[in-house]
């Protein structure tokens, strides 16, 4: 019979790892968006058809960084997820 060693710690710990980075990278999506939504507003920024068609472009290419952050995060959460169904396994082998 083979033997298999998984490390659940390390597991979970890169699960959780993701998930924190996952929130950062969320943030900064929101911070930079919501900062180009802005531009053409009147504090003196870039306005004007072009301005707007920026906007539009650049709102268009935020659901591909949401989806790609969507992604990571069910990453994290099956790195985890995994851990504890092979710990539950392993104890449940144990007893």
């Amino acid at each position: 019979m083979a033997n298999i060693q998984v490390d659940t710690v390390k597991m979970r710990n890169a699960g959780n790892d993701i998930i924190r980075l996952t929130n950062e990278f969320n943030e900064a999506i929101n911070t930079l968006y919501s900062r180009i939504s802005s531009i053409n507003s009147s504090n003196g920024g870039w306005s004007g058809a072009a301005a707007d068609e920026f906007i539009r472009r650049s709102n268009v290419e935020k659901k591909q960084y949401v989806a790609l952050k969507d992604e990571l995060l069910k990453c994290g959460k099956v790195l985890i997820n995994a851990a504890d169904k092979y710990e539950n396994s392993t104890n449940k082998n144990s007893i």
